[in-house]
């Protein structure tokens, strides 16, 4: 059966009715190209002998000359690349590449085969027109040592290592589909848009349902010569499958000749493995059977020619745009000069960046003494130019810098380069600033540094202290000022009572309730921080206490500042009691906090001594510095049940001080009291680090003071102790000094 192919090509129909086997190669057909030519007969039922040329391979006869799947025999496939060849897989290149060692290089470009397969260019030479050279000539790109035009290169189209399809051709830098003469590409297809009914006379264009495409159009009858068969217009003089009437379809091994089925094939065909195929424009038999033309040739005259689309030029095996190729500019081999470029086919000067066109040569104005910034402008006899303009041409070792000539090695006004000046006290000395430094300096980095104390190169050069850091002794050491405000920001003081709520004690407690009230009025007048703890029954009854505001709260509840405990204290176990509810105690006291204790009573201690409670406290965390205050029965007295020596002597060891508890003037007591209390602890403050006790320094409203007289460290507490003449209240106290050290 025969069915017309592009370029009158005659062939034997082979698609099956049945399905085939994977090894089946796609049929073309005469509006669509296919992957691979018609290699291979059907199955008719039972297949008992192929005919001529044709082999028998699971059931189905094959072409094995040019079978892809089936090379050379049965299952013998092709690889990636490679076509069958008269029974051989063959490697298949590019039209511009040839086989060098089983790879395609162009012998043109490549550095591996440069001119010849193994010809080999030097280390750092490249291959341009198939000869090793120095470099690239304008218009060509170096891709791993190959020169090559990226506008038309296959294996570097539009960049290095873009590499086109076997099917594509580089055209302008771009790969674009290669597609035989009379065909479309059509959606990255090639198809006839004469026949296409998907694309009938231009791609998109679908036919309607019923209709045929023929000569371009849809319509519902084919173009004369061509008959309508199940919607496709076919010559019945020539398909097999339609051989003088549509489904009359030709024995297997006969062919399809002006409507009839005969073994011949006509005038000017040639029986090519069963097909009858015209060899002079047949691209896969052109001249002869099983000579395939490569990608982008064109079988013409039984001979392959390379094609190239319009507007393009064939420049040995590539196409390219003489309107604007550098290395075929107008016509194939003309090659622009440098600084040079194609446009509209003619070489045109193009200066690069830097450089302008003087007389139609590119120069550069920077440098150039005939054309100085300018063309035509002229520098004098000695004089050179730079940067656009003409200055003296310096003898040996010297430079031109603004106005004169310089030398680099000892100018310190161009040190190394014009314009470099060195600093103050340095020295130009090959081409670098360098100081001398005097005794106790380093040189660092051009600048004398003292190691001991400088914060920037503190120990060793380059070693910068921190924020908020000077060096000391070659370390970094902070700075710290905490301030303070004199009878307002001191150390918080704690006050623990401790009242004898015995029936001897009747009148005392009248007038503890009664001015517990102004004690605390006075301490809130010094803006002191306090807490007072009450160690006493609560309540409104005559031996009971029940403090009112502003110290305590409504009915007779806690306040703010005050805490008491509720418990009962009889004549002679005030401290006994003390230690036995000392934690809920020191609760309601804060840390680092003075700690004031006030015994009121008209008896003795028993229980423990005031020597084993002194012992006792000074243990405790919060307490080595305690005064304990004693109002108490100092001497004989008709108020007094016995004398209260344990507490006199508690009083004595801490600085506290003794009332006697038949003292009529209850005011008189309270305001000695709260002196005594506040007195140590406004005059006492903690730093917020630990100091360098040697960099110490106070000031009182910025003024420096003395170290001993004014002012001293109580190393045991970490304080800083107020002496002598005290400062008026609200006086800044500043305390400066340094902290931790960080090594070099």
């Amino acid at each position: 059966m025969f069915r017309n192919y592009p370029g009158n090509r005659w062939t034997v129909s082979i698609l099956p009715v049945l399905a085939l086997a994977a090894m089946l190669v796609t049929v073309a057909c005469d509006d669509d190209v296919g992957l691979g030519p018609e290699d291979l007969e059907p199955d008719q039922g039972s297949v008992t002998k192929c005919g001529a040329g044709l082999t028998e391979c699971s059931g189905v006869c094959i072409n094995t000359k040019r079978n892809n799947a089936n090379c050379g025999a049965c299952g013998n496939a092709c690889k990636s690349g490679e076509v069958c060849t008269d029974g051989k897989c063959k490697l298949t290149c590019p039209p511009d590449q040839e086989i060098c060692d089983g790879k395609c290089v162009n012998k043109k470009t490549s550095p591996e085969n440069c001119g010849a397969c193994g010809t080999k260019c030097k280390t750092g030479e490249v291959c341009a027109d198939g000869k090793c050279k120095g470099n690239c000539p304008s218009g060509t790109t170096d891709c791993s040592g190959a020169c090559v035009n990226t506008n038309s290169d296959h294996g570097n189209c539009g960049a290095c290592g873009v590499k086109c399809k076997t099917t594509e051709l580089c055209i302008s830098g771009k790969c674009v589909l290669n597609c035989p003469v009379g065909f479309t590409e059509c959606n990255g297809k090639c198809v006839n848009t004469d026949s296409n009914a998907a694309n009938c006379g231009a791609c998109g264009t679908a036919c309607k349902t019923g209709e045929v495409c023929s000569g371009g159009k849809c319509s519902m009858q084919c173009k004369k010569g061509y008959t309508n068969c199940a919607g496709k217009c076919v010559n019945t003089f020539e398909d097999g499958s339609n051989c003088g009437a549509c489904g009359t379809k030709c024995p297997t091994g006969q062919v399809c000749a002006s409507g009839k089925c005969t073994q011949k094939c006509p005038t000017g065909f040639t029986d090519c493995a069963g097909g009858c195929i015209n060899t002079n424009v047949d691209n896969k038999n052109c001249g002869a059977c099983g000579t395939a033309c490569k990608v982008g040739e064109t079988c013409k005259a039984g001979k392959c020619v390379f094609t190239c689309p319009p507007g393009l030029l064939n420049c040995s095996g590539k196409c390219v745009n003489q309107q604007v190729d550098a290395t075929n500019c107008g016509t194939c081999g003309k090659t622009c000069g440098k600084y040079e470029v194609c446009k509209n086919g003619k070489c045109a000067l193009n200066c690069p960046p830097g450089n302008i066109e003087c007389s139609g040569v590119c120069v550069s104005k920077n440098n150039d003494v005939k054309n100085c910034g300018a063309c035509g402008t002229k520098c004098k006899t000695g004089e050179l130019c730079m940067g656009g303009k003409c200055v003296l041409n310096c003898p040996p070792g010297q430079v031109y810098c603004s106005g004169i000539c310089s030398n680099p090695q000892n100018d310190p006004n161009n040190c190394g380069a014009c314009g470099k000046q060195c600093g103050f006290g340095q020295v130009c000395m090959a081409g670098k600033c360098q100081v001398t430094c005097v005794a106790g300096a380093v040189n660092c980095s051009g600048s004398c540094a003292h190691l001991n104390n400088d914060p920037a190169n503190c120990g060793k050069c380059g070693n910068k202290c921190g924020s908020g850091q000077t060096c000391k002794s070659g370390k970094c050491v902070g700075i710290q000022c905490d301030v303070f405000t004199y009878g307002l920001s001191a150390r918080p003081v704690d006050i623990l009572f401790v009242i004898d709520q015995s029936g001897s004690m009747n009148t005392e407690i009248a007038g503890i309730k009664s001015n517990l009230n102004k004690f605390s009025t006075f301490i809130t007048g010094t803006k002191m921080d306090y807490h007072v703890v009450m160690l006493a029954y609560r309540g409104n009854g005559t031996y009971h206490i029940c403090i009112k505001p502003p110290l305590g709260g409504v009915s007779c509840a806690d306040g703010p500042r005050y805490k008491q405990l509720s418990y009962t204290i009889n004549s002679h176990n005030a401290l006994t009691q003390t230690q036995k509810y000392i934690t809920q105690i020191e609760a309601f006291m804060r840390k680092d906090s003075l700690r004031q204790m006030i015994v009121i009573t008209d008896d003795r201690n028993t229980g423990v001594t005031g020597a084993n409670f002194h012992k006792w406290a000074k243990a405790r965390t919060g307490w080595s510095d305690y005064v304990f205050h004693s109002i108490v029965s100092a001497k004989s007295g008709s108020c007094v049940a016995s004398i209260g020596n344990d507490y006199m002597w508690l009083s004595k060891q801490t600085g506290g001080i003794i009332e006697h508890i038949c003292t009529v003037n209850w005011t008189t007591v309270w305001n000695a009291l709260a002196k005594k209390v506040t007195g140590k602890a406004i005059t006492q403050y903690k730093p917020s680090k630990t100091p360098d006790i040697t960099s110490l320094e106070i000031f009182y409203d910025n003024v420096l003071k003395k170290k001993g007289s004014e002012w001293d460290w109580n190393a045991t507490k970490g304080f800083i102790e107020i002496k002598g003449t005290l400062p008026p209240i609200g006086t800044k106290i500043m305390a400066c000094y340094l902290t931790g050290t960080s090594a070099p």
